[in-house]
């Protein structure tokens, strides 16, 4: 009796939120109700879900012309820079018209993310998260972004597949210590060596915890470059797949984790052999690290036991292999 008590009062609870979520239905039925909620409740850091809101009986051509309207008028309304010396005025104008040319691509490619791009330059103080991800972005364009960075309110920046190379990673180097950001998306793109010492250089000084650089160019230099800065940072979470660090680049990220603060580390096919396993199992029992991926990797059967007598004696409860 109790149960079929407790299930007649689950169903009386369910069938309320049924007619809550059918009168919300209701009034969304119209396309002009429909674009009054997009504009009142998405906020501009997730602007990208926008579409989410939308379905076929929206007046795709009216809905494309609001953002046309606001693209162009962001494009031709002057935005607040740095001033700039007299002798590079050249060099600022050729800039903007680069800036002028990627903003045009990208309504093009996600008039959405324009939208994103126009609030950040309006009130970067309250923008948290800048994400600008598949926008065929080059260094040159990013360092424009990069230089409003210190002035923001900005704490996450996903500038993942794009084609970023050292001079982005340098100029973020240069920004993170004067920044608020704790989270840093670089994945896919093109950093090698100079980009991952300039960025390894700023890890002790920042606030950083989360690290992608997943997908890029370090190599064994790079990871070398990079781990040096691991040890004092606040870097919990870094992600370095699919960057060929080889065994040599295994052994200096091993010898950074004792004083680092990673409790989350993806190394997924990076080339890591029999020795670099090793050379982390020495080091996993005086770490933080909780879970580590090593997939598609070219670790033998020693080298796996060396990581299983690890085991016992670490912090590490989830091991890829």
């Amino acid at each position: 009796k109790a149960i079929i008590k407790a299930l007649e009062e689950h169903n009386a609870e369910l069938d309320t939120v049924i007619q809550q979520c059918t009168e919300a239905k209701e009034k969304l039925s119209s396309p002009q109700n429909r674009l009054e909620a997009l504009n009142k409740y998405i906020q501009p850091q997730h602007i990208e879900k926008a579409p989410l809101l939308l379905d076929s009986k929206l007046d795709h051509k009216k809905y494309s012309d609001t953002i046309q309207e606001q693209v162009d008028l962001f494009i031709s309304k002057p935005q607040k820079r740095t001033e700039r010396p007299k002798s590079t005025q050249i060099e600022s104008e050729a800039l903007n018209k680069k800036i002028e040319q990627f903003l045009l691509n990208l309504q093009r490619k996600n008039p959405i993310m324009i939208i994103t791009v126009k609030n950040f330059f309006e009130d970067p103080e309250s923008f948290p998260f800048l994400k600008l991800e598949f926008a065929d972005m080059k260094d040159e364009i990013a360092n424009f972004f990069i230089e409003l960075l210190p002035s923001s309110g900005v704490k996450g920046v996903h500038f993942s597949y794009n084609k970023l190379g050292d001079k982005a990673a340098e100029a973020l180097g240069t920004v993170l210590p004067v920044s608020i950001i704790t989270r840093l998306e670089l994945g896919n793109n093109k950093i090698g060596q100079k980009g991952a010492k300039a960025l390894g250089d700023a890890l002790p000084n920042c606030l950083l915890m989360q690290l992608e650089l997943g997908e890029n160019k370090l190599g064994e230099a790079g990871a070398k470059a990079l781990a040096s800065g691991l040890a004092g940072s606040k870097v919990n979470t870094l992600g370095l797949g699919f960057n060929s660090i080889g065994d040599g680049g295994m052994k200096a990220l091993a010898s950074a984790l004792p004083k680092s603060s990673l409790e989350l580390v993806r190394l997924d096919s990076n080339e890591i052999g029999r020795e670099g396993a090793k050379a982390l199992a020495n080091v996993l029992p005086m770490s933080k690290v909780t879970t580590i991926g090593l997939n598609w990797n070219s670790i033998d059967d020693e080298g796996a036991l060396e990581l299983a007598c690890a085991l016992t004696i670490s912090p590490l409860t989830q091991l890829n292999l």
